[in-house]
């Protein structure tokens, strides 16, 4: 089993919505992107096991 901590807001409809004038997609995940880390997760080699994932765009300031 593993954790997904999705630590970000999703780049749909109504997110674009709320953000408003201050969207930018950069700050948003891509909701394909995400789907990709889950399907990665669940086919994670055994022998290199992460059961914790946190997900959140590149745009934060501490992750550059």
């Amino acid at each position: 089993m593993v954790h997904m901590r999705p630590d970000c807001d999703l780049d749909v409809p109504l997110m674009r919505e709320r953000y408003g004038d201050d969207y930018a997609n950069a700050q948003l995940a891509d909701p394909d992107a995400v789907a990709e880390s889950y399907w990665w997760a669940h086919r994670q080699p055994k022998s290199a096991w992460s059961n914790e994932i946190e997900i959140r765009p590149h745009t934060e300031s501490w992750t550059c």
